[in-house]
């Protein structure tokens, strides 16, 4: 248990700062948190004055579950770091279910491994993703990223060109109110056993438009890298905006009942 800090009236602020010491490596039972449970509180301003304005985040877990389990948060600090770590914002707002505003976008053009795992996982407030300019992805970089945040509705487009294992994984499942997909710009992806967008949309109840630029062939199996993406009754009608020649139909493959439209 750390200090406990009252806020009693409504615009009390408080401010928070730390030394660049604070910039180290953490695990996921040890690490630094708040517990936000009560009333209303906006988080605002640079969330690296923690670590003395450093300007990358350059070790393990570094803030990993900060704000997890604040249901009473409603907004997220800038999250300015160019350059990200390994697992370094995995859970960072989990369950966070009254967050309303997230940072506008988080910057980085390289994903690290694990580095957005579940970030933002059970925000079930959510209405809009950040944007996400990183064109080289490591391995489950977004995996659980948005699941379960049911009020999301407004995405932008995913640029990265190729994809490693695991990176899209489960990436929206359970965000039922989502309506269209972003443009997921991928072109390059082994359509075998790289798990690399399985589930990404499964239980997405009301999406029915997706666009995405690879034009390969679609699988069929259980091993593919869609299995089971646009699973977990999805639309039953809807537009699959695809360039490629691909007839596979399925909750691995383009969704039943969907017309394709190239573009």
């Amino acid at each position: 248990m750390g200090d406990e800090i009252e806020l009693e009236n409504a615009g009390d602020k408080v401010y928070f700062r730390g030394p660049a010491t604070n910039a180290r490596a953490q695990t996921t039972t040890s690490f630094h948190h708040f517990e936000i449970k009560t009333g209303k509180v906006a988080a605002s301003g640079n969330v690296m004055s923690l670590m003395g304005n450093a300007t990358e985040l350059t070790f393990k877990y570094q803030l990993a579950k900060l704000f997890t389990d604040c249901s009473a948060l409603t907004s997220a600090p800038e999250l300015p770091a160019l350059e990200v770590s390994e697992s370094c914002y995995e859970n960072m707002f989990q369950n966070c279910n009254g967050l309303i505003s997230p940072p506008s976008t988080l910057p980085a053009t390289a994903a690290a491994v694990k580095c957005y795992y579940a970030m933002f996982y059970g925000c079930s407030s959510l209405i809009e993703m950040p944007e996400l300019p990183a064109t080289t992805l490591r391995e489950e970089c977004y995996y659980n990223m948005f699941r379960n945040c049911t009020s999301l509705t407004t995405v932008h487009e995913l640029p990265a060109r190729t994809v490693e294992t695991s990176c899209y994984e489960r990436m929206f499942q359970g965000c039922s109110s989502l309506t269209a997909s972003p443009h997921i710009k991928i072109t390059t992806m082994n359509p075998t056993n790289t798990k690399a967008m399985n589930f990404m949309f499964y239980g997405c109840t009301s999406i029915s438009s997706i666009k995405m630029d690879w034009t390969g062939n679609f699988s069929t199996s259980t091993t593919s890298s869609t299995a089971n993406w646009v699973g977990g009754n999805v639309g039953s009608t809807g537009t699959f905006y695809y360039n490629g020649s691909s007839t596979a139909r399925g909750t691995h493959a383009i969704p039943r009942g969907w017309t394709i439209v190239p573009f």
